[in-house]
């Protein structure tokens, strides 16, 4: 396990591993968090920032298709939503967001984040930000050669044309970078700071600022089922002692070291929160086993990643939101 290194300042390095895609809006605003978050605390730490490939659709066309067609054919009546959603997001980042132009296969900007990376990652950082303003906010096509030649000439990289002119050049890298890094996660962002800390969805900025403060890695991981099946219980006394149940756990295992699989933090859970009879529920392993199983193939089977949130059966949206866009969806919910 990697540790911070100090520089001659004697500021502590922090390295974070992102992986994303370019064309995945969630990603952008998980940089611009990101960004926030580094400049609030820049006197105190030095960043190194390495990213790295994921792919949403891997199977894209290279020849690009029209961006709203294709959110239109994917999420159907929702993709007004999602694109008021979006549009609402990046208004609070100072942006304008785009839904003109095309979409498609992602490789060839993968291969450049790559390629950037070799001439520094500073730069490298400066080039995801270029890709994502022209994609995002300019109705840039993310495939088109011009465009990523043009936003490796802004941030000062040499080369990028000849290197992408060899369709194998990178390849293996990036195809290696996939494996290592991104194989095992099921949506983007996804952040991983000093080997240690994981962190996934467009988190807000004093996330990253409190990293160290509260969290804790100590103890143990395992076997979910146990608190799924705690959580379906208390539901079933209400859905407000079930909430603050699912507080009591996260604050246990995210805090203070506690293992999600013991019995006795479970129950110490259950009684805080006043949710009776959670020891006999438990002590038979088929008690709520058919019923998660069931809400898992309602609510979570056809999902790419949590948190997912499903406002009156119709407003979805996923990742760490702050609490103003929580107020605006519950706006949009009333109306």
């Amino acid at each position: 396990m990697a540790e911070s290194a100090a520089n001659a300042a004697g500021k502590k390095l922090i390295r974070v591993d992102v992986s994303s895609d370019s064309v995945c809006p969630w990603c952008f605003v998980g940089k611009r968090n990101l960004d926030k978050a580094i400049s609030a605390v820049k006197d105190q730490f030095d960043f190194e920032i390495r990213w790295h490939p994921f792919f949403l659709n891997p199977s894209a066309p290279k020849e690009g298709v029209n961006k709203r067609d294709f959110y239109r054919e994917k999420f159907g009546s929702r993709s007004e939503q999602i694109l008021a959603r979006m549009t609402d997001i990046f208004k609070g980042l100072g942006l304008e967001y785009n839904m003109e132009g095309l979409t498609g296969n992602t490789l060839d900007s993968h291969r450049l984040i790559y390629y950037a990376g070799q001439h520094g990652f500073d730069k490298q950082h400066d080039l995801v930000e270029e890709l994502f303003l022209g994609y995002f906010t300019r109705a840039k096509y993310i495939g088109d050669r011009e465009f990523l030649v043009e936003s490796a000439r802004k941030v000062g990289i040499e080369g990028a044309a000849e290197f992408l002119e060899d369709p194998n050049n990178g390849l293996k890298e990036v195809m290696e970078e996939l494996e290592k890094y991104s194989a095992n996660i099921s949506g983007v962002p996804y952040f991983v700071i000093n080997d240690q800390q994981k962190l996934s969805g467009g988190q807000p900025p004093e996330v990253y600022t409190s990293l160290g403060l509260n969290y804790n890695m100590d103890g143990l991981t395992g076997n979910t089922l146990d608190s799924h099946r705690l959580i379906y219980f208390a539901g079933q006394q209400g859905l407000d002692k079930q909430h603050e149940l699912v507080e009591e756990l996260f604050c246990g295992y995210m805090t203070q070291g506690k293992y999600i699989g013991d019995r006795e933090f479970l129950l110490e859970c259950a009684s805080k929160v006043g949710v009776e009879g959670a020891a006999e529920f438990l002590e038979d392993p088929n008690n709520g086993l058919k019923e998660v199983n069931g809400e898992f193939e309602r609510y979570s089977a056809h999902l790419s990643g949590v948190p997912y949130y499903v406002i009156n059966n119709k407003q979805t949206f996923n990742g760490g939101l702050p609490p103003e866009s929580w107020i605006r969806a519950f706006e949009v919910a009333s109306q």
